[in-house]
């Protein structure tokens, strides 16, 4: 009789010390009982919210860990815990050491990091299932055609349908779903399909009427490119879209030297500034990968390329890469909320950035949902506060730094 081989797997208790919650353990225990941890596989680990999956996954073996994230938060804030996982002797230094970041240098264009990474050939991937299909085809297709060989996601029931099986299987030759537990499962995939490619970008365009309702004569329809799960996918925001008319019928104070558009999405907002200040320098910026690539391809779409003078693209969270006081204007419309609650923690840190960034008079426009009360924020962390636009849905608002 065979002897079954011991699991690789770290202990319970070792792995409760890492961080994992049950989503990362359950990743874990199907790519064991799929028998993809055999021969220690180099592992990819996706959007590792708080590098203890990474962790655990360094713990295998004398596998490499490569961690991919699309967020910038995320992957700060997953190299912050890893170090001070090591600096409590909770993950050896040796083991910290195999997990390489995916991250840009200066001067690297952060969109190309969203569509091919440097990952390694013959890896297994572990990952948290994305919100949107579209970003999880976009993921699964870069993973397959960078030689991934299979895939454990896993997610929340609930928040599963079959199209996420189907994205999965335009990549890979096999898919299928592990046993439930609790309210989590697994999507398993196998075996890149020669046939894998990237999807398409989606198309879309804002009209005239939508975005600057006729203050720029000159000016036609704006084109809009979307990447996997960027914000609105290549359809103009609404709320965007009522922030550059109130800009563009009420003028800003002065005309900009260096204006940034925070959360820069599709792109709808930063091709606007570029059309009508085409004498600035325009900083678009954003924590999500996906969102530095739309950006690039909506403002080449729109005849306007990132020469990194004139107009460069910041992969960074909350403008952390930004240098102080060099902006004169700002246009800001975040995800201020969750559903109808209020996230007062990204409030604060996204004024706050602001307020850094903004050279003396310069000014804040920023867009939020009007049955939500921000004006006193944007006063205190910025300073005098104007209403420019207000409509059931949208308010948009302009502060001038304080002196």
């Amino acid at each position: 009789m065979t002897a079954t081989a011991p699991s690789p797997l770290p202990s319970p208790e070792t792995l409760q010390a890492l961080g994992t919650d049950a989503l990362d353990r359950l990743i874990l225990e199907v790519a064991d009982a799929e028998g993809l941890l055999t021969g220690q596989p180099p592992i990819v680990v996706v959007d590792d919210a708080s590098g203890a999956l990474s962790a655990a996954a360094a713990l295998l073996g004398e596998n490499p860990v490569t961690l991919w994230c699309s967020s910038r938060l995320t992957l700060s804030a997953a190299a912050a815990h890893l170090e001070w996982l090591v600096a409590n002797d909770l993950l050896p230094a040796e083991a910290a050491r195999r997990i390489t970041l995916l991250d840009t240098a200066p001067g690297e264009d952060a969109g190309k990091l969203a569509t091919s990474p440097a990952l390694p050939p013959g890896a297994l991937v572990l990952a948290r299932l994305p919100k949107a299909v579209a970003e999880l085809r976009k993921q699964s297709a870069v993973l397959a055609l960078a030689g991934c060989v299979a895939m454990v996601a896993g997610g929340r029931v609930k928040h599963m349908s079959r199209s996420m099986n189907d994205a999965l299987a335009l990549s890979f030759s096999e898919v299928h779903a592990s046993r439930g537990r609790g309210s989590s499962r697994c999507l398993v995939a196998r075996e890149a399909r020669p046939d894998a490619a990237l999807p398409a970008p989606a198309e879309g365009e804002a009209a005239p009427e939508l975005w600057h309702g006729g203050a720029l004569p000159e000016a036609g329809a704006l084109s809009l490119r979307g990447v996997g799960g960027v914000f609105g996918g290549a359809s103009p925001d609404y709320g965007s879209a009522l922030l550059l008319r109130a800009l563009l019928e009420n003028g800003a104070d002065a005309a900009p030297d260096l204006m940034i558009d925070l959360g820069c999405g599709n792109g709808l907002l930063s091709s606007a500034l570029r059309t009508a200040y085409p004498g600035a320098v325009l900083r678009a910026s954003d924590d999500s990968l996906d969102a530095i690539a739309s950006t690039r391809l909506t403002l080449a779409a729109n005849g306007q390329p990132v020469d990194g003078e004139k107009t460069s693209l910041t992969w960074e969270a909350s403008l952390s890469e930004t240098p102080d006081a060099c902006a004169d204007l700002v246009l800001l419309n975040p995800p201020f909320h969750r559903g109808a609650a209020v996230d007062a923690g990204q409030i604060k840190t996204l004024l706050s950035a602001c307020a850094r960034v903004l050279a003396p008079g310069g000014q804040l426009w920023l867009v939020h949902n009007s049955h939500l009360r921000y004006r006193a924020q944007v006063e205190e962390y910025v300073g005098p506060c104007r209403e420019r636009a207000r409509d059931r849905r949208f308010t948009v608002l302009s502060a001038t730094l304080r002196d």
